[in-house]
């Protein structure tokens, strides 16, 4: 499902899901978004026509509580994948738990939204690539484009989310494997941004060693240990 303008791409999902029996893999793209958000409620900023907008509906139900947040680790690795074939020569990252960073600007957000339906939970993914977009405003985060790393980009918005399409497919048909998870936070790991190196978490110095199933980032300063939920504390990434 393809529009102009929509409010959000999340939104826009949830709403078609409401109206009737969609399939698992439906996807709502649009070219510009009047209210796109980022995590915690955070504005996403796109010029119409210039990024991918897009959103996923999936039904994840083959994972459980523990295991859930490999979903998220699953699609940031589809998107890494697209990108680095597309800016072979740049270091793209996955930014715990789910940002994409090339050469350590953002490139790509994910947010990733779960409905209770009755008894049924929907899971929606909502992807924003940085394509053609060249001046940027609100992120918090310096930001950059395949454009502006790749000036020659002679691709397509729509291009991209095929291929994105593709990737995210190959990555959560590996996370239905029995040990698809395991095989998912490996692969994660070795994708991630500041691995082995030091962060501040609330001012003092800890080095980052992996993840969890479960989601957590796991870190290490001398013998202490410490796993931390999302947003659980501050942490300085530079």
């Amino acid at each position: 499902m393809q529009y102009d303008k929509v409010m959000s791409t999340n939104d826009m999902l949830m709403e078609k899901i409401r109206e009737g029996n969609l399939q698992e893999g439906a996807i709502v793209l649009a070219g510009e978004q009047m209210r796109g958000r980022g995590q915690h409620g955070k504005a996403w900023e796109s010029p119409a026509g210039r990024n991918v907008l897009m959103s996923i509906y999936l039904k994840p139900s083959f994972l459980n509580g523990t295991n859930f947040p490999m979903l998220a680790s699953c699609i940031a690795l589809g998107v890494r994948a697209v990108l680095q074939r597309h800016l072979p020569e740049r270091e793209l990252r996955v930014k715990w738990p789910n940002d994409i960073l090339c050469n350590g600007k953002k490139i790509c957000g994910i947010l990733i939204e779960n409905h209770l339906n009755g008894v049924q939970s929907t899971t929606i993914v909502g992807i924003g690539i940085n394509v053609f977009q060249s001046i940027f405003h609100a992120f918090e985060r310096q930001a950059t484009s395949i454009l502006l790393e790749q000036p020659g980009f002679v691709g397509s918005v729509s291009s991209i989310c095929s291929d994105v399409c593709e990737w995210v497919e190959r990555y959560y048909l590996t996370l239905r494997q029995p040990n698809g998870p395991q095989q998912i936070r490996d692969l994660y790991v070795s994708q991630l941004y500041r691995l082995n190196e030091q962060v501040l978490v609330d001012a003092t110095s800890w080095m980052i060693t992996g993840v969890s199933l479960s989601g957590k980032l796991l870190l290490q300063n001398g013998d202490h240990r410490l796993e931390l939920e999302h947003n659980e504390k501050k942490i300085t990434w530079n």
